[in-house]
């Protein structure tokens, strides 16, 4: 059995697991983001880790090999979120190091539904070695928080999205005729940086491209402090309620920049130089570009430019076939959580596809916009969480009837 320890020790190593999930989210997928603590049987954390970039070492391996401690066979216990791997990928099994450790127990969040794992139950070995397993409530719900993106993509095969839109007070997103109109407060604009760095991935559409000639890259902006009064979300909590992100290296969060294009636009030079730019930033092509197929011969002295830009040459799509191709493409890219910024060929298509996985962040501005487009959501909505940011609201909303994938 585990020793017991007092509620603010408990909770000390539950905030821990928070920050590290959060610190993984965005840096370790294709791989899931999980966190690992170890204590001392009285809850004194000797060693922390969450995991690396894909090719890196798993949380439970960083973990042990930060230790600037002996630790002692059953003088020790490790809490982490996702169910140790038992199967060799580009690192070796976790539980082999934690057999070779023989803490005193295990603490997990959830099991882990990859089915590599279930040709060796390591959990069932575990406790065969004298090991006590033991799932907790609360690591549950913090794992969840962050680990449901994978989970999305070992289950269903399918990536998880947020949409995100700034909203004036009549509840448009962008003027009419179209132009570069800010919405939302310094504040948001600072916690949505933040935010690209969460996801895997960008993605914006034709009209966006055009009139805003949008970087989508991760600048590490600092964030004020705000008060937090909602129910338990991690992942939003996480997010919101710092004023110091551990994020310090922006070339690690880098989101991949993706781009769906109509017709050829007036300051196509001076986007494609700003992506140019960005690639040399940061040593990498991360931008990723569809085009719909009626406009395909009309980028034709501009295919091989976009082809530099990025892994992959332009892909052709459909309205019909949006949500596919996007989605299927990008999953195969390694990303588990998108973030859909817009305009309305976007929203309307991934809408028309939420999972009860999927939100919609709502930005509630003080901005006035009278004669605008509003978002044109497809699907029946309910608010999930609320947040103070400045002057402006953010507004978490899921699908308020789950739909089967």
């Amino acid at each position: 059995m585990i020793p017991s320890i007092s509620e603010e020790i408990r909770q000390n190593i539950l905030k821990h697991l928070v920050q590290l999930s959060f610190q993984a989210t965005g840096l370790s997928s294709p791989n899931p983001p999980v966190a690992c603590v170890i204590t001392d049987l009285q809850g004194k954390i000797l060693s922390f880790a969450h995991t690396d970039r894909v090719g890196g070492l798993h949380a439970e391996r960083r973990a042990y090999q930060n230790s600037s401690v002996p630790l002692l066979p059953n003088q020790h216990i490790v809490y982490v979120t996702l169910e140790p791997c038992s199967h060799t990928g580009r690192t070796p099994p976790c539980i082999d190091i934690i057999l070779q450790h023989q803490p005193k127990a295990l603490v997990y969040g959830v099991r882990d539904p990859n089915p590599l794992l279930r040709a060796r139950d390591g959990l069932q070995e575990l406790q065969q070695a004298g090991i006590h397993v033991q799932q907790d409530a609360e690591l549950t719900s913090i794992a969840e928080s962050f680990l449901y993106p994978f989970f999305s993509r070992i289950q269903k095969n399918r990536i998880n999205f947020i949409i995100k839109s700034s909203m004036s007070k009549e509840g448009n997103y962008a003027p009419t005729p179209r132009q570069r109109y800010a919405l939302s407060a310094p504040e948001s604009f600072a916690f949505a940086d933040t935010l690209r760095a969460k996801v895997d991935a960008v993605l914006v559409g034709p009209g966006t491209v055009a009139y805003d000639s949008p970087r989508l890259n991760y600048r590490h902006k600092s964030t004020p402090a705000i008060e937090i009064r909602t129910q338990k979300n991690y992942f939003w909590e996480s997010l919101l309620a710092t004023t110091e992100q551990s994020l310090a290296d922006e070339t690690l969060y880098q989101p991949y920049r993706v781009f769906l294009l109509a017709r050829p636009f007036v300051g196509i030079d001076e986007f494609v130089h700003k992506q140019e730019e960005l690639n040399h930033r940061y040593s990498h092509k991360k931008c990723i570009f569809f085009l719909y197929s009626e406009y395909w011969q009309q980028w034709q002295e501009w295919l091989e430019k976009l082809a530099n830009l990025s892994e992959c040459e332009p892909i052709a799509c459909m309205q019909e076939s949006l949500y596919d191709t996007i989605t299927n493409h990008l999953q195969e890219s390694g990303v588990n959580l998108l973030l859909v910024e817009g305009g309305n060929s976007l929203y309307t298509a991934f809408s028309q596809r939420m999972m009860a996985e999927d939100q919609i962040l709502w930005i509630k501005t003080q901005a006035k916009l009278e004669n605008g487009i509003a978002p044109n959501i497809q699907t029946p909505i309910q608010l999930f969480a609320s947040y103070a940011v400045g002057f402006d609201t953010w507004e978490i909303y899921k699908a308020s009837t789950a739909k089967e994938n």
